[in-house]
């Protein structure tokens, strides 16, 4: 199995300015090179502000 992951977008949440909105695409295959999974995913991280 082999997974790449790509950021697609960044930005900085408009209710919670210390935290970032991350979109991920996923997509994962198998070792004959077949997508066996592609995912779109939303994550909030914590920002580190300078």
């Amino acid at each position: 199995m082999l997974a790449r992951l790509t950021v697609a977008s960044l930005r900085v949440s408009k209710s919670k300015p210390e935290f970032g909105v991350v979109n991920w695409h996923v997509n994962t295959s198998d070792e004959n090179g077949r997508s066996v999974l592609s995912v779109v995913a939303t994550n909030l991280f914590r920002r580190k502000i300078r």
